[in-house]
């Protein structure tokens, strides 16, 4: 046989997996027929995206019955060629690979250089690389695998025919064909085939001789191009079939809401008929409504028009199908990409339209709602309802990449936030919402709990509210998938969920069987049973549930909610308030001798419930003619009440005062329910309405009932006929017994079910996990510490965030101190002064938002951000606030604190509090020279003198404000003080520096190292270093200069800045990594700066490490230095000389070392970070107790004492 004959016996793969469009369609042919014939017993595909290439070779295996194993190695993040995308890609991939592959093949999610150590070498006899198509990215996974190939393996290359952007998979082409036997097709942006294993089958073989011949490798070519052209034009005409189809569903959607509207005018039309003798009085507002119902018919025609448009659109795509079906060319791209467009037209119609429905409670239902809010607001509320749904179908956040603000909380947020309530619910039921948000809104203020309630439709609001929130309730809301996503981030921020409800609404089979609800419209019963499966998915998503009545939690348990507290419905304020007036009002209203028997129903829905009753209500009317009826609302009363139309008193649906007021005027309030699960999920509402107006009530017994009703005492429960006509006669027969069971209703439920005790014995229990709201007295208090600074973990930028990264760190370690940091994030991971909770090293961190380019003024005082920080100290609700370097973020903190009376602490890291500078350098970049502020020479130096003194002004009175300063030297403390506050206010916390390791320093023959760390910059004094080392003997010293930009990919030293100098090596800046290897190269550091600095980090580094300094007297730096023990100090003023002087001082020094003298310099005085950490506990212990103390010492140092001159 030769290798046609085989090709055409070869079982081609003939279908597309996915529905996804890829360049790969048009090479499934051969790579099917490519498998069959290599039958590999490893195959290993890199760089998978939707699947089509992989499943493609999935199914070759699966149809020829191969004992291959398969791996499809991908991260499905994306990269900059195939773009990033979602886990949506990923999503669609596991499900069919699971449906169909999963006995032989793998998904492998990391990247290549992960997977390829699960290989063995020449382990993978086919290769497929399809990764990110740079020529180095190709190449590296070419290099990386070929270890791994055996001696039969085939390599696969797409895209080899693409050279546009920076693709250079056709560059590696051009190189690897040269060495080994190959074939390469064009079409579909182009695949080569490397046959790198020696050992391959007859028949590859044979293709590639017949490749090799003069008209062998076009006619191959030639017939699987056609193969992949035939693959290509099935799935452009499916996925036009598929658009033909949505197109004729929106039509048929679009008919049945044509209809739908007629339906209802029909209806309104006949009822305005039959009325018409009642509505002569309201001959205006009827005229109105005609006007109504013109622009409504109006609006249909305009629809018909437009359907009559879509009818004759979609006949003319009908013919380019046809048109289509018909052509053999290649060029069917062009019809795909019309088709796109219409495929993304109606689709995002139609995925509108079925959460739409779902939502609206069934197709009719959502027709009604839709004709009443055009009423209301016209077209614009009806797109702006679309835009809503739309809206709550996804939730678009920043794009956080970063995996630090992604993680998942350690810590859950009982445990060391204060109780901070959101909740997430239902609004459009005016009921629900009053007895289940606001009237719980306000039990947790009793509680003294903040409490926020937010629309569930409002997804990006709700996200950004959790991050300063510490636990949510998501009351009646259904599992669509923004719901799901605010769930999925209070899991990452760790914070406890609960699903509350107070219907059962969540079970589907409960609401199958219910008589109760197979009365309703049959769209509307279809739409409850669609939002049980929603109701349900949500419960289950969640940790927790609360319930409203006993019944109710049990059917959430036997659903699978582990934990349900149960809070039942309160007597609300308007209730309490209403019931008083009408209480007094009935002390003088004049009795007659009826007694009226009440039933109220807000909905059509209860002739079911109304049954229980009927029996007994009937023999009662039929036996007691002063009994009268009255009815509240909307039932269906059985036609066996006509007989009593005199007795039966019909009040419409009406105000809720106007319901209590017409419920205190009857004696007699009854409460029917079906004895049915569904029932029992059922609140006491009624009960508690009419004892409110001491009205006695006469129940079923569901288990709201139960638990409120002493039968016989406050209320009665009866179940059968004969127990209801009892109960009927001894109330309508005994007033006294009436007024008695009333009197103890009305005090049974003023005092159960007031909203104080309701929030006490059963909400405040959900609270019982917060640490700080139920502290024993056996556990020590925690001292909350806040700590703000502008940068934070993973942003590590300054001194500044060390610091408090290190004393966050250290603090929170201890048991008696809870911290907790406020920084600044780059808007691409929070919106703009928006926060997102993370965490770093353990320490809970709100990250706010904070934009680039803020105003001079907005540096000290953004008045933006105050809402942020406000919601930060709500919830974490700080014993103390610890202020850093705060640029950006401004003093509006300090004016939160005075508010709120909490005491803040501010480590001075710089002069950013008294210059506006920040670091006390003129226009020229030199040093400014003041000691105490003079505000006319800072007139001079700042662009705009007036907001520089609002400004002083500002700082002044957050300092003043501050319970206490803390500095790092004793410089700094000094500075301070001479500048007027007060030296019992301002302590030195001397800045600590981590512990190096063990090695000891050794000494070494040949030059002496100096190492210059500043910079090149003046204020650093390299001037001073390049003139002293330009004069000096270069066999005595060797430069070793620090470029901290090197890092970064360039240099701020110009290559002719040391032409000069010989033995001059400059380096790239060290890290916490190899800051020991850095300073075990260099014998001296040169630390010549020209300004007054606060403490001089690098100065301590080397210290500790044992190398010798040379500084000037700038401040701070100073304080750990010994002249001539561990360094040399030289004036603040030197131009050079006093430089020089010290460097050859130091080569002596180190001349009298021998090589492998271990070098050990005074250093015993350093401050590590767990000292300081340990005087800023005693500190903090101090401020939070009102006690504190500072040393009044001062150091000398050669050229003045640490104090104001004067």
């Amino acid at each position: 046989m030769n290798i046609y004959q085989q090709m055409l016996k070869s079982s081609f793969v003939s279908k597309e997996p996915s529905k996804f469009p890829s360049a790969w369609l048009g090479h499934i042919p051969f790579g099917a027929w490519l498998v069959e014939t290599v039958k590999p017993d490893c195959l290993v595909e890199l760089g998978t995206h939707y699947g089509h290439s992989y499943f493609s070779f999935c199914e070759s295996v699966d149809n020829n019955r191969l004992p291959t194993r398969c791996y499809a190695v991908d991260t499905w993040e994306g990269d900059e060629h195939a773009g990033l995308y979602s886990e949506h890609v990923f999503d669609v991939v596991r499900q069919h690979h699971d449906e169909n592959f999963k006995d032989f093949s793998k998904l492998l999610r990391m990247t290549f250089d992960e997977a390829v150590d699960n290989f063995a070498d020449g382990d993978v006899d086919f290769l497929h690389i399809d990764g990110l198509h740079s020529y180095e990215a190709v190449r590296h996974d070419f290099e990386t695998w070929l270890p791994k190939l055996s001696n039969r393996a085939v390599v696969l290359f797409h895209d080899t025919n693409v050279r546009e952007r920076d693709f250079g998979v056709w560059k590696l082409w051009s190189e690897l064909k040269e060495h080994y036997p190959h074939i390469i097709f064009e079409h579909s942006f182009g695949l080569g085939v490397l046959f790198v294993g020696k050992e391959q089958p007859e028949a590859v073989l044979e293709l590639v001789n017949e490749w090799s011949q003069p008209e062998g490798h076009a006619f191959i070519r030639k017939y699987f191009t056609k193969l992949g052209e035939v693959i290509e034009q099935q799935w452009v005409i499916t996925q036009l079939h598929e658009a033909v189809a949505n197109a004729n569903q929106e039509v048929a959607k679009r008919d049945d809401l044509v209809k739908a509207l007629n339906n209802d005018i029909r209806e309104r039309d006949s009822v305005i008929q039959e009325h018409v003798s009642a509505m002569e009085a309201t001959q205006a507002q009827l005229a109105e409504k005609e006007r109504e119902f013109e622009l409504l018919h109006a609006n249909i025609g305009e629809r018909d028009t437009s359907l009559l448009e879509r009818g004759q659109h979609l006949a003319e795509k009908e013919r380019q199908l046809a048109e289509v079906l018909s052509s053999r060319s290649w060029k069917v791209t062009k019809p795909l990409r019309d088709g796109k467009v219409l495929i993304n037209q109606f689709r995002r119609a139609a995925g509108l339209i079925k959460p739409a429905v779902q939502r609206g409670g069934g197709l009719k239902n959502t027709v009604r709602k839709a004709i009443a809010i055009y009423r209301r607001e016209g077209f614009a509320g009806v797109k702006r309802g679309f835009r809503l749904v739309e809206a709550s179908t996804s939730v678009a956040m920043p794009h956080v990449t970063d995996p630090v603000y992604l993680a998942s909380l350690s810590h859950r947020a009982p445990e060391y936030l204060t109780p901070r309530v959101l909740i997430v619910a239902e609004f459009s039921i005016p009921q629900c919402k009053k007895y289940r948000v606001t009237q719980k809104q306000k039990m947790f203020e009793h509680l003294g709990v903040e409490c926020t309630a937010i629309d569930w439709n409002e997804s990006e609001k709700a996200i950004k509210a959790l991050q300063t929130h510490s636990m949510v309730i998501f009351y009646r809301v259904p599992g669509f998938p923004n719901v799901i996503s605010i769930i999925d981030e209070a899991k990452r921020l760790n914070v406890p969920t609960y699903w509350e409800v107070d219907d059962l609404i969540f079970n589907r089979e409960v609401l199958l069987n219910s008589k109760t609800l197979a009365e309703l419209d049959k769209d509307d019963f279809q739409g409850l049973l669609t939002g049980a499966e929603l109701y349900l998915k949500a419960l289950l998503s969640c940790d927790n549930g609360i319930a409203s009545t006993t019944g109710l939690a049990k059917a959430m348990q036997e659903s699978g909610m582990n934990s349900v507290q149960v809070v039942e419905n309160a007597l609300d304020a308007q209730t309490m308030v209403v019931a008083e007036k009408v209480n007094e009002k009935r002390k003088t209203a004049v009795k007659d001798d009826v007694v009226r028997i009440v039933y109220g129903s807000g909905t059509n829905t209860h002739n079911v419930d109304f049954q229980e009753a009927v029996p007994a209500l009937l023999e009662i009317l039929a036996t007691h003619r002063n009994v009268y009826f009255r009815l509240i609302g909307l039932l269906d009363l059985p036609k066996e009440f006509d007989q009593y139309e005199e007795r039966i008193e019909r009040i419409p649906v009406c105000s809720y005062e106007e319901y209590l007021e017409s419920l205190a005027e009857c004696d007699i309030s009854i409460a029917p329910l079906e004895h049915y699960v569904f029932n029992d999920s059922k609140s006491n509402i009624k009960f508690l309405e009419a004892s409110a107006v001491q009205v006695p009530s006469i129940c079923s017994p569901r288990a709201a009932f139960t638990s409120a009703i002493t039968h016989g005492v406050d209320g009665f429960l009866c179940e059968t006929d004969q127990e209801w006509k009892e109960a009927f006669i001894q109330l309508v027969t005994d007033e006294a017994l009436r007024e008695k069971m009333a009197a103890k209703a009305y005090a049974s439920v003023m005092q159960t079910y007031s909203p104080e005790n309701i929030a006490t014995q059963q909400l405040q229990p959900l609270l019982s996990n917060f640490a700080s709201y139920d502290v024993s007295a056996a556990q020590p208090r925690k001292r909350k510490v806040l700590a703000v600074n502008c940068y934070y973990k993973p942003r590590a930028f300054g001194g500044a965030t060390v610091v408090a990264a290190e004393m966050n760190t250290r603090l929170d370690q201890r048991d008696d101190f809870d911290m907790h940091m406020f920084t600044a994030v780059p808007t691409s991971v929070a919106e703009a002064y928006q926060i997102r909770r993370y965490e770093a090293d353990g320490i809970n961190v709100y990250g706010m938002g904070l934009p680039d380019g803020l105003d001079d003024k907005s540096q000290f005082d953004n008045p933006h951000v105050v809402q942020a920080l406000s919601d930060v100290l709500s919830v974490v609700k700080p014993d103390i606030v610890h202020l850093h370097s705060i640029q950006g973020i401004g003093l509006p903190i300090v004016d939160l604190c005075k508010e709120r009376n909490i005491k803040y602490v501010i480590t001075l890291h710089d002069a950013w509090w008294l210059c506006g500078r920040q670091f006390m350098i003129d226009r020229r970049g030199k040093f400014c020279g003041q000691y105490v502020i003079d505000r006319d020479v800072c007139a001079s130096c700042v662009d705009n003198a007036s907001l520089n003194n609002e400004r002083l002004d500002r700082m002044d009175a957050a300092l003043r404000g501050a319970s206490a300063l803390l500095a790092p030297s004793r410089f700094f403390a000094d500075f301070f003080i001479a500048n007027g506050y007060s030296e019992k206010k301002v302590l030195v916390n001397k800045n600590g520096i981590r512990k190096p390791d063990n090695t000891p320093k050794i000494a070494h023959d040949g030059p002496v190292r100096f190492g210059y760390v500043g910079g090149n910059t003046e204020i650093k004094g390299v001037h001073l270093v390049k003139k002293v080392f330009t004069e000096l003997d270069s066999a005595d010293a060797e430069l070793v200069i620090v470029d901290n930009a090197r890092n970064l990919g360039f240099s701020t030293y110009d290559p002719s800045t040391f032409k000069n100098m010989q033995r001059v090596e400059i380096v790239p800046a060290y890290t916490q990594d190899t800051i020991d290897s850095f300073f075990a190269s260099i014998d001296v550091l040169l630390f010549p700066t020209q300004w007054k600095e606060s403490f001089g980090l690098t100065i301590r580094e080397a210290l500790a490490r044992n190398v010798w300094v040379i500084t000037t007297d700038a401040g701070g730096v100073v304080e750990d230095i010994i002249p001539g023990e561990n360094g040399i100090i030289i004036p603040f003023s030197d131009k050079g000389e006093r430089l020089k002087e010290a460097v050859l001082e130091s080569i002596r020094v180190f001349k009298n070392y021998r090589p492998g003298d271990e070098i050990k310099l005074e250093n015993s005085q350093l401050t590590y970070f767990e000292d300081q950490a340990e005087e800023l506990v005693e500190i903090l212990i101090g401020v939070d107790d009102g006690l504190y103390s500072t040393s009044d010492s001062l150091i000398e140092t050669s050229e003045y004492r640490h104090a104001n001159p004067t």
